[in-house]
């Protein structure tokens, strides 16, 4: 018996099975973190890239793996780093063992993984304040060109030319995002 959920996932991907199972679907998702972008010494953009019937499952493993105690209600690698946020009060151990959760998650599907970085030195070098266009003093405007400029060319000499949806982490008082598809657009 099907579930209300997979009903709507049959209609949006609008192929039945076996087709459904055996051909990429036209529905790539990215979807893209950043680390402190305001921070030196290093800025980076990362994420994983997959089809819908990767991330439904994935989706629901990762969750399992955040109500694990420590439970946490999300996840953001900074904060495990820093052990702030989410990851606040916890030990090293504790802390350790949510990380390796999460890395078997990612191991189990095997989304693609897709980075950008950018030295410090080498934006300020280039882009920052260099030119009148504000966009160009902000590191997330050409890190986010360049990742889905790479995303894109790595599917096209793959001959895959699926629409990829980019899903940017939203960051509390910045429309940075909003701003790339206003350019992008």
């Amino acid at each position: 018996m099907s579930s209300a959920g997979d009903v709507i996932w049959d209609l949006v991907c609008g192929l039945p099975e076996p087709e459904r199972s055996n051909r990429p679907l036209c529905m790539l998702k990215a979807y893209i973190d950043d680390s402190a972008l305001k921070q030196p010494p290093l800025y980076s953009l990362a994420g994983w890239v997959g089809a819908p019937k990767l991330w439904r499952p994935f989706s629901d493993a990762w969750g399992e793996v955040l109500r694990i105690s420590p439970r946490i209600s999300y996840f953001k690698m900074e904060e495990a780093i820093n052990f702030n946020g989410e990851f606040g009060g916890l030990s090293e151990e504790k802390r350790d063992e949510k990380l390796n959760l999460l890395v078997d998650v990612i191991n189990q599907f095997k989304p693609l993984g897709i980075a950008s970085s950018l030295p410090h030195d080498v934006f300020q070098r280039f882009f920052a304040k260099r030119y009148a266009n504000p966009d160009a003093n902000n590191p997330f405007i050409p890190m986010a060109f360049s990742i889905m400029s790479m995303t894109m060319e790595y599917f096209a000499n793959r001959r895959i030319s699926e629409k990829i949806e980019f899903i940017f982490d939203y960051q509390p008082g910045s429309n940075q995002m909003a701003r790339v598809q206003e350019i992008w657009g």
